[in-house]
């Protein structure tokens, strides 16, 4: 009788830990961001808000000029073996990376942004811009995943110097179902 509930616990356990979304919730604004990832309701980890970002200077590599003559006489695939090996990886993982991209959730999704600019045209212009880039994003993100929207909304501010930007949102993701993509990629390879 106790090893049955022992079982049980462990069981209980194991579940919990399955199927309880580990929680990632971003906040990009104009001027901070934002990160803060949780599973089980125990923060792992938190970006410190009052840090301030630090320039880094990007080091120039210089690329070697000089190229091997082994290089050059590897045969080259023609353009339809290559589709025709990436028909071929995409057609195994397809079923997989279904199982992953619908057990992906994004929810609260808050978009807010205030273009900015002194010039009537440039700040229309760039209105334009942001709206024909956004709204076919969202709409591909929402064929994808699994979202849902609290707000999205852009303005033209006139007045303004610059952009404004808020945007934040949580991302949810179970072990369960990492667990279940990843039997569905090993499935579609070994069938």
């Amino acid at each position: 009788m106790i090893g049955w509930l022992i079982l049980s616990c462990i069981l209980l356990l194991l579940a919990i830990v399955l199927f309880v979304p580990a929680v990632l919730h971003v906040t990009f604004q104009t001027e901070q961001t934002d990160v803060r990832l949780s599973f089980l309701g125990i923060p792992i980890y938190h970006s410190d808000k009052q840090r301030k970002r630090k320039k880094t200077k990007k080091k120039t590599s210089k690329k070697k000029k000089g190229t091997s003559k082994k290089s050059k006489k590897k045969e080259k695939q023609t353009l339809s073996e290559k589709l025709d090996l990436i028909k071929d990886a995409l057609s195994g993982i397809r079923k997989g990376l279904r199982k992953l991209t619908k057990g992906i959730r994004f929810r609260h999704i808050s978009i807010s942004i205030a273009v900015g600019s002194f010039d009537a045209c440039a700040c229309a212009t760039a209105y334009g811009k942001i709206n024909a880039a956004l709204y076919p994003c969202l709409a591909v993100l929402g064929t994808v995943f699994s979202v849902s929207y609290d707000d999205v909304s852009i303005q033209c501010c006139f007045s303004e110097p610059k952009t404004h930007y808020h945007i934040s949102g949580t991302v949810k993701l179970s072990l369960a179902c990492v667990l279940s993509a990843l039997l569905a990629f090993g499935l579609s390879f070994l069938w």
